[in-house]
């Protein structure tokens, strides 16, 4: 069986638009939301997967809160040393 990935794109596209609109944005191009989309597609993809080798190195099958709270850290602790 077949998942269907366009009804996923636009259910992904519909909650971008929203959370644009709850920002303020008043009009967005159609392209514009493509392209965040893409974006956050390939951004979450990059959380997932480093997400799964954590839980691989650790010898874990479940993936709990408390992970993803270790890896947001993380995150937030690389970007401080980003900024001049």
């Amino acid at each position: 069986m077949k998942k269907n990935n366009k009804i996923d794109n636009i259910l992904i596209r519909r909650k971008l638009l929203l959370e644009l609109k709850k920002a303020g944005v008043k009009r967005v191009n159609k392209d514009a939301i493509i392209m965040l989309d893409r974006y956050v597609k390939e951004n979450l993809n990059k959380l997932i997967n480093v997400l799964a080798e954590e839980l691989t190195i650790k010898g874990k099958k479940t993936l709990k809160k408390e992970d993803i709270a270790e890896l947001i850290k993380k995150v937030k602790k690389e970007e401080s040393y980003w900024e001049i």
